[in-house]
């Protein structure tokens, strides 16, 4: 229920990718890509514990509100990430900034480059941000398309993590100044194309799914 004291002193980054679903559920059924309005809800019925008692319907129509652009598949796979896999790292980061006075900081990141890999079909999906975190996005041009940008990302966050890794802080010279995690701005590091710091990004959808208690994937 708390941050265990046993990682009290330890500095973390804590991070997600934008689109975690599309591939964790995408890859195993092609129809959702195809949903419409008036097959999204069943959808989101179905074999879904994560969203708890929560209306599938109120949830989207919130969706709908928040980004009147996304198609009904857009839907289905921001809800399904930040229901599901979002909510962990919100609510690890969350309880390691309310560790007692003394405890090892945490810094927060958003990973938003999206794959231009099949039209960009899968956007900024699950695992991509690890060949950028290890220089290596031009070893997997299949997943990253080797260009220019996500050449200069890779060795944006690459150095960041080097940062992390020798000193316990991962601001460089590259990157906007990137603040240790707080409950009162929630400062996250979006990175992509040209990344920046944002406040509690996706903070309707945090608090959206709040509501309801966390079921932990595969429990």
């Amino acid at each position: 229920p708390d941050a265990p004291p046993l990682s009290a002193s330890i500095p973390m980054i804590l991070g997600n990718t934008l689109d975690e679903t599309r591939t964790l559920i995408g890859r195993g059924d092609a129809s959702l890509f195809e949903l419409t309005w008036d097959t999204l809800q069943a959808k989101l019925e179905r074999n879904w514990p994560f969203m708890g008692n929560l209306d599938r319907g109120k949830v989207i129509s919130e969706y709908r509100r928040m980004y009147p652009h996304y198609t009904a598949s857009d839907v289905f796979f921001a809800a399904t990430t930040a229901s599901r896999s979002w909510r962990g790292q919100v609510i690890e980061a969350d309880r390691r900034a309310v560790q007692p006075r003394g405890a090892a900081p945490t810094w927060v990141f958003q990973f938003n480059w999206r794959s231009p890999a099949e039209g960009g079909k899968w956007g900024a999906y699950h695992g991509l941000d690890v060949p950028f975190v290890f220089d290596n996005a031009v070893l997997v041009p299949e997943k990253t398309g080797a260009g220019d940008d996500a050449r200069r990302l890779a060795a944006q966050m690459s150095e960041a993590w080097i940062a992390f890794a020798r000193t316990g802080n991962p601001n460089t010279n590259n990157l906007p100044n990137w603040p240790v995690f707080d409950l009162a701005r929630r400062p996250t590091m979006v990175f992509d194309r040209k990344s920046k710091l944002v406040d509690d990004p996706r903070g309707d959808e945090r608090r959206l799914f709040s509501q309801t208690p966390y079921v932990q994937p595969g429990t």
